[in-house]
């Protein structure tokens, strides 16, 4: 008979999730930076506005995911041992 192991259930904010936040949000605030070296009028600066609100956006929700994570880890907050 076996002995009865403790289940890990791992973390519920995956890594991938992380990454994919994070390099969105970083590619979008470059691509927010290189559209300073194009002239334009109106249009550009509709598509500024729309990638600073989009990237600013994307980075506090790796903020937040990544807080989460943390929490939700063994060795940070344990919060996910608990429930």
């Amino acid at each position: 008979m076996k002995a009865k192991e403790k289940l890990d259930y791992a973390n519920w904010i995956p890594v991938k999730l992380l990454i994919a936040s994070g390099a969105t949000g970083g590619f979008l605030a470059v691509l927010f930076g290189l559209s300073f070296l194009l002239s334009g009028g109106t249009a550009l600066v509709v598509l500024r506005v729309l990638l600073a609100a989009a990237s600013v956006l994307m980075l506090c929700l790796f903020g937040y995911m990544s807080y989460a994570h943390k929490l939700l880890s063994y060795e940070g907050g344990g919060i996910q041992g608990k429930i």
